[in-house]
């Protein structure tokens, strides 16, 4: 989304100087750390070693400090009250409240209500000179040094004033000689483990001939630990009292010998480290009851046990069980009965199985995100001696309470909209959830909007009308928890089914467009990272009911037209008259230029006529009615949300071939046939629309390396092709690729860059088959809620085989017309979204001659500036 950028640098500008012109707050003959600065051998990287100093330097953007500034102290205990509320309960008639409690002017609480509350969540007191806090800091650096193999390391610090309040820190380190691993060795009590862990020790963190590094020695420790659960032996390591390392400094001046040591578990009853084993597994369900018969019959139930906690479990829990729903207010619909199998099919440990932790942790993962349960108790719990069963070998007993949430379930919604069609929009909806719509555990959503907004109609009396423009959106999906058609598929996949259905109509948008979508889906998780989608059937029909009014609309082509007619019609005079008597349309003229293989001969410079040609195509794919039937792949493997990858790696890819069953059936179906003059072909139509072929296939990199306190360093690569073939000259509008916009290269608009070097001004809509994209993008902590970035964006979109070389992707000098964008902006993280602000420029424009395109040393900060607003991060 794109802002006015007078506006906007007019707001910063004075922001940043009311800011400028606010006087630090510090107490008489104090000094406030300006700057912290590591020399010496110092071995780590400054962000590293700021983590050790307790006083903080001012950050590049001392939001914080400033907000400190500028915060009046008498709002501290109204402000205070105020966020100790709920989020629910911050109503602006809480602040009157607390405004006349603390007696608060009225003509100041407009700036209470609104700059008051943004100072006090930001506000960070300066770090003020305090030498007891920087003996620590030494300390702590020392300790920090030790733990990385510098045994010796020697700190000191000093301070320089700078100016009259401030001071820089300054910390003098020499970190001494490192000790390495000269030997790793390991003794283990059980030849069991013993063989396992040799088994795995490819995987171990530590290696012979490597800095010692305690980390790795915590991370070797999780991962044996881990190692041991995920293959029977329960609460391995629990206390932290059975691995253990003995560090032996003897061999030699700064070499180690390091001996892996693991004891027996004290769990085990016989003194014996053995495998556990599950024995009974217990799941108490819906009060109500269940569908099935003899739920509590492990042999009908893949061995579970399960009860209606109603009436088979203790008086004293029925009731703490019924005291939590009532203060949830999640169950409701009683009578609504699930099926035995929707509550099994959730837990993966089973019955006679080996413990596992993998399986363990995604069972609750699979509860946690299931949408038709809270879980209410998830309890392993090892046999003991007083139970009735043998005690031969280790058992396990699980209980897993699983409280059904509210089976109905509306939420209204108002968003705002933008787009390049649209001037303003509002999209008041509506959404609805069924959950157990069938009783096995099935999701049915739909969902209602209505936007309206405001469009500049050129050919329309109701121009002057706010609210001339709608779009209406019907949405419908049925989850299925499980493969229809592939009941063989291990539940461990998490297998799901979608059937879904889309509708969206447009009026005065566009050409207004009419969108039909169904989609058949299956969907696999073999692992928390990675995902396997199967788009089976993809049914996407697209109808644009005003395509008379294209030139109206894209003011860009009909120039283009209509500087091609003045010299078309001087060369061809009868075809001019024709069309002015209404007796030639626009498409005759397009045909009649396109074929008459005498006109282009007759020009001294054919630039507008191959730009003509250029804009016909794209007319053609923006207008063009067409039926997509599609069928896709699509694999993701993200390790973002795994918080034990420092630095997550995502991949995301996805192939689609249309329209080639429909093609097979060519000899079976008389399909129906249109003739294109522009293209002087037959296609094959229907139920009256052009279906598309085409094979589309795309990959998507994503890397974070993360680093200091909060700070990261983000990049993305990206690579997509689309080939129309068969009955499709063009891609489908909605499978083409653009370049720009906030998301992408944020110098550039939206569909403003490409294809190749072709000028923007030669298109509204510029649209091509291959894409390229590299982003980077380095974000700095400021304060707990506000975040800094700098990036650089590169790339552009292509023509397969284009008119002219300066678009297509065949000319051998396609990586110079690749645009580069550099910039920098602000993050306001709210919880539940974060709001960016991207100021960006164009630093390499590949529309310009060679040898001219680095415009970056020309640029004009503010004249140059492309603003943009987004939701969350761009990558």
């Amino acid at each position: 989304m794109l802002f006015k950028k007078t506006n906007i640098l007019l707001i910063l500008s004075v922001l940043l100087g009311l800011i400028s012109c606010t006087t630090t707050k510090v107490p008489e003959g104090k000094r406030i750390i300006s700057k912290t600065v590591f020399k010496g051998e110092k071995v780590f990287s400054n962000s590293q070693l700021r983590n050790y100093v307790k006083q903080k330097e001012l950050n590049f953007l001392p939001i914080g400090v400033w907000s400190y500034n500028l915060y009046d102290q008498k709002y501290e205990e109204a402000f205070r009250d105020y966020y100790l509320l709920p989020v629910s309960k911050r109503k602006v008639f809480r602040l009157d409240s607390l405004s006349d409690q603390y007696n608060i002017p009225k003509a100041s609480r407009a700036k209470f209500y609104s700059l008051g509350r943004f100072f006090y969540r930001n506000k960070k007191e300066p770090s003020i000179l305090d030498s007891t806090l920087s003996g620590i800091s030494v300390e702590n650096l020392q300790k920090f040094y030790k733990s990385k193999g510098f045994f010796t390391p020697e700190v000191s610090v000093s301070h320089k004033p700078v100016g009259k309040k401030k001071v820089k820190e300054i910390y003098t380190i020499q970190s001494g000689p490192a000790s390495v691993l000269n030997s790793y060795s390991f003794q283990i009590a059980d030849p069991n483990l013993d063989s396992l862990y040799s088994a795995n020790l490819y995987r171990s963190k530590i290696r012979v001939a490597q800095r010692f590094d305690l980390d790795k020695f915590e991370k070797e420790r999780d991962f044996i630990a881990d190692l041991f659960q995920e293959n029977g032996y329960y609460g391995f390591d629990a206390d932290k009292n059975q691995i253990g390392f003995l560090v032996d400094s003897t061999s030699g001046k700064n070499k180690l010998d390091v001996i892996l040591k693991i004891t027996k578990n004290p769990l085990d009853s016989l003194g014996e480290i053995k495998p556990y084993y599950f024995k009974e597994i217990i799941i108490y369900g819906h009060k109500a009851g269940f569908r099935n018969k003899k739920p509590e019959d492990p042999s009908l139930n893949e061995g579970y046990i399960l009860y209606n906690y109603k009436k088979d479990k203790p008086k004293e829990v029925q009731n703490k069980i019924e005291e939590n729903l009532e203060k949830q207010e999640e169950t409701d619909n009683i009578g609504n009965q699930f099926t035995n199998r929707a509550y099994t099919d959730l837990v993966l440990i089973r019955p006679g199985d080996k413990y596992d932790l993998k399986n363990v942790v995604k069972t609750k993962n699979n509860i946690y995100s299931n949408k038709n349960y809270t879980l209410s108790k998830f309890e392993i719990t090892p046999y003991t001696s007083e139970d009735s069963l043998s005690t031969d070998q280790n058992l396990l007993r699980a209980t897993i309470e699983l409280v059904p949430k509210k089976q109905h379930s509306f939420e209204a919604f108002l968003e705002g909209s933008y787009s390049a069609f649209m001037n303003f929009g509002i999209a008041p909806g509506l959404r609805y959830s069924l959950k157990n719509a069938l009783g096995g555990g099935e999701i049915l959503d739909l969902s209602t909007s209505a936007t309206i907004g405001t469009v500049k109609l050129a050919d329309s009396q109701s121009e002057n009308n706010f609210f001339n423009a709608y779009q209406l959106g019907l949405n419908a999906q049925m989850t299925f928890p499980r493969m229809l058609g592939f009941e063989s598929i291990p539940k461990d996949f998490t297998p799901k089914t979608m059937a879904s259905f889309n509708l969206n109509m447009q009026q005065n948008i566009g050409l207004s467009n009419i969108n039909a979508t169904g989609q058949y889906r299956y969907e696999i998780q073999p692992s928390d990272k990675s995902t396997h989608s199967f788009r089976v059937l993809n049914l996407e029909l697209n109808n644009n009911r005003d395509q008379e009014k294209y030139y109206s609309i894209f003011t860009t082509d009909n120039t283009i037209k209509n500087t091609h007619y003045n010299e078309y019609f001087a060369y061809n005079p009868s075809a001019g008259e024709a069309y002015e008597r209404g007796e030639l349309t626009d498409d005759d003229i397009a045909a009649l230029a396109k074929y008459d293989i005498l006109y282009p001969l007759t020009l001294q410079d054919n630039q507008n006529y191959l730009t003509y040609l250029k804009m016909l195509e794209r007319k053609s794919i923006i207008t063009q009615n067409n039926l997509i039937a599609s069928t896709s792949y699509h694999y993701l493997y993200n390790q973002e949300k795994d918080l034990l990858y420092l630095h997550p790696f995502s991949v995301s890819a996805l192939v689609e071939f249309s329209g080639s069953t429909l093609s097979l059936l060519d000899n079976l179906i008389d399909y129906e046939k249109e003739y294109d003059p522009l293209e002087q072909k037959d296609h094959n139509l229907l139920f009256g629309i052009r279906y598309a072929q085409f094979i589309r296939a795309e990959v998507d990199l994503r890397k974070k390396w993360n680093f200091g306190y909060n700070n990261a360093f983000a990049l993305r690569g990206f690579a997509g092709i689309a080939v129309p073939f068969g009955n499709s000259e063009q891609l489908p509008f909605s499978r083409s690729y653009f370049a720009g916009g906030a998301n992408d290269i944020r110098a550039w608009r939206a569909y403003s860059l490409g294809p190749g070097a072709t000028k923007s001004d030669y298109s509204d809509f510029s649209i091509g088959n291959v894409k390229l994209t590299l982003n980077m993008e380095l974000r700095n902590f400021l304060t707990d809620d506000l975040y800094s970035a700098v990036f650089i964006d590169a790339g552009n979109i292509w023509e397969l085989n284009g008119l002219v070389d300066e678009s297509s992707l065949t000319s051998k000098d396609f990586y110079k017309n690749i645009g580069v964008g550099v910039g920098a902006g602000l993050r306001y993280d709210l919880t539940f979204l974060l709001l960016r602000f991207d100021f960006a420029y164009k630093a390499y424009n590949p529309i310009f001659d060679p040898g001219q395109r680095w415009v970056i040393k020309d640029i004009r900060p503010i004249q140059d500036v492309m603003v943009n607003f987004g939701i969350n991060y761009p990558f």
